[in-house]
C-alpha cells in the first residue's frame, strides 16, 4: 500500500483550515490511506497560523511549517519536507481534494508517476465564474503560443511520485500560482507521462477567494514569459 504526503498550502484561510483538516482526515480514514499532512503558512495577515498550531496539538502526522508568501514557495517547501511515497496538493479551503483522495485509493497499486487533477476533464464538476471563464481561455491561448503548452487546465491539484516531485521542483523558480504550470511543462520535457484524471471542485459560501484576478493573472504571464527565455518551447 502506497503511502501519500498531503501538502496543504496555507494562507488566509481561519475560517475554513479546521475545517479542511477534519474533511482530509476523515476521507483519508474513510479510504484507508496511510498519510502524513504538511500545513505550510506562507506569511498569513489572519490568524491562520495560530489556528492551524491549535488544531494539530496532540495529533499524529500533521505538521505545520512556514514559507516565504506565494504558492510556489508552499508547495516546493512541503515537496523538500515530504516523506512519502506520493505527494498530493490540497488547497486549504479543500476546494479540490476529496475526488483526488478517492482516486489515489482505488489506485493505490497502479498509480503513474504525475497525475494532474484537471477541471477541463470531460468528466469533471466544476463551476467557474464568467470572469474565471475568460481568465482560463487568455491563459490556456499564451500557454499554447509561448510554451507550446497543450495541457488545457495546468493550474489545478496533482498527485506525483515523491523523488519525481522532488527532482522536478529542484529546478523550478515561480513563487505563484504559475507554479503547477512551471511543473506539467517540466515534467512533460522530461518525457514524463501525465495522466489527467477528472475532479470534483467543491464551493463553500464561508471561503473568501485568495486570488487577486489581475495580479496573480500579471505575474503567471509574466512567468510564462521567463520560463519561455529559460527553456524555449515543448517540441
Amino acid at each position: 500500500m502506497k503511502n501519500l504526503s498531503i501538502i496543504v498550502p496555507l494562507y488566509n484561510k481561519e475560517n475554513v483550515i479546521c475545517k479542511t483538516l477534519d474533511l482530509i482526515i476523515k476521507k483519508c480514514n474513510q479510504e484507508y490511506i496511510n498519510y502524513e499532512i504538511l500545513i505550510v503558512e506562507n506569511e498569513s495577515t489572519d490568524n491562520s497560523y495560530q489556528k492551524t498550531k491549535k488544531y494539530i496539538e496532540n495529533k499524529n502526522d500533521i505538521y505545520l511549517f512556514n514559507s516565504s508568501k506565494g504558492l510556489g514557495n508552499a508547495l516546493r517547501r512541503g515537496v523538500e519536507l515530504s516523506k512519502n511515497d506520493f505527494v498530493l496538493f490540497i488547497p486549504a479551503d479543500y476546494t479540490f481534494g476529496e475526488s483526488e483522495l478517492e482516486y489515489f485509493s482505488k489506485n493505490n497499486q497502479n498509480l503513474n508517476e504525475y497525475i494532474l487533477g484537471s477541471r477541463a476533464h470531460k468528466n469533471s464538476f466544476s463551476k467557474s465564474s464568467f470572469d474565471r471563464k475568460l481568465i482560463t481561455f487568455g491563459f490556456n491561448f499564451l500557454k499554447k503560443i509561448i510554451l507550446n503548452l497543450n495541457i488545457k487546465d495546468t493550474m489545478g491539484t496533482f498527485i506525483i511520485e515523491s523523488s519525481l516531485a522532488k527532482s522536478l521542483m529542484s529546478s523550478t523558480f515561480s513563487e505563484q500560482f504559475f507554479i503547477t504550470t512551471e511543473l506539467v511543462f517540466r515534467a512533460i520535457k522530461n518525457n514524463i507521462c501525465i495522466s489527467e484524471i477528472p475532479i470534483v471542485n467543491k464551493v463553500d459560501e464561508n471561503n473568501q477567494t485568495t486570488v487577486r484576478h489581475f495580479y496573480d493573472s500579471y505575474y503567471a504571464f509574466v512567468d510564462l514569459i521567463k520560463l519561455r527565455k529559460l527553456e524555449g518551447k515543448l517540441k
